[in-house]
């Protein structure tokens, strides 16, 4: 392997590791907004029913 091919291996896997990150952060911050969404939806809905079941 010549130096150029280092270089562009190198430069190709910090690539990789940067779309790695950035897919991991935004999947994680989907998956936070989706797993929040459905947190607050359950209390919501948890406290309706309490409310409904005692009128």
């Amino acid at each position: 392997m010549n130096k150029t091919q280092i270089r562009i291996l190198g430069a190709l896997l910090i690539l990789i590791s940067v779309s790695f990150m950035v897919f991991d952060f935004v999947g994680g911050f989907l998956g936070g907004m989706f797993l929040g969404a459905a947190t607050a939806g359950g209390i919501v809905l948890t406290i309706y029913g309490k409310f409904k079941l005692n009128n």
